[in-house]
């Protein structure tokens, strides 16, 4: 038996249930990155590198960049949810 994964829930299941085509499109559509230009408050957004779920390839440096209210803070290891760098490595 193969282990379903997210992005399986989100074709069969999440867009589906939330009238969307199709898994890609539910992702598409449903991106905060196409807000991000308009945003007029302060933001810091925070993200780590090695996050399985949203990882590096889905972070629009240039979108975010290009709004002076926006910060974009990384980090390489914490995977998601956790924003954790170990000072430790260096020593």
């Amino acid at each position: 038996m193969k282990p379903i994964t997210l992005n399986k829930i989100d074709d069969q299941i999440a867009s589906i249930a939330f009238g969307y085509k199709d898994g890609k499109d539910y992702h598409y559509r449903c991106a905060c990155v196409h807000l991000i230009p308009n945003i007029k408050t302060t933001t810091l957004f925070m993200s780590s590198l090695d996050d399985p779920l949203v990882g590096e390839e889905t972070i629009d440096f240039e979108v975010i960049r290009d709004n002076e209210n926006c910060v974009l803070a990384t980090n390489n290891h914490g995977g998601h949810m956790g924003y954790y760098e170990n000072v430790f490595d260096s020593q």
